[in-house]
Formats: structure tokens, sequence, C-alpha cells
């Protein structure tokens, strides 16, 4: 084989290298970006129902003085 030959087989491999590469890091991005905001969301949801439940005892203290 001819050193040009070998030097576009050995490009189109890096090539291929390249996208798989960034198909990787993609998905690791997509993967913990909807992990993060799974997080997030589930943060939220339990800081809500810590207010709602303080805002329910809070409120049968209320009705119980009066």
């Amino acid at each position: 084989m001819s050193t040009e030959i070998l030097y576009e087989k050995n490009m189109g491999t890096k090539e291929k290298l390249k996208m798989y590469t960034k198909r990787i890091f993609f998905g690791i991005g997509m993967f913990t970006g909807l992990a993060l905001l799974g997080n997030f969301k589930l943060q939220s949801l339990v800081e809500r129902n810590i207010y709602e439940a303080f805002q329910n005892e809070h409120a049968s203290r209320v009705q119980t003085v009066f």
C-alpha cells in the first residue's frame, strides 16, 4: 500500500474516533443534565411538601387556640 492510501485510511479512523468521542460526551452531558434536573425537581417537591406540612401544622395550632 502506498503512503497516501494508509494516510486516507488513518484519517477515516480519526474522523470516526472524533465522531464517537463527541457522541459519548454528548450522551454523558445529557445524562448529567437530566440527573441534575431530576434532582432539582425532587428537591423542590420535597421542600414544597415540608412547607405545606409546616403550614398545616401551624394552621391546626391556630385553630386549637381559638
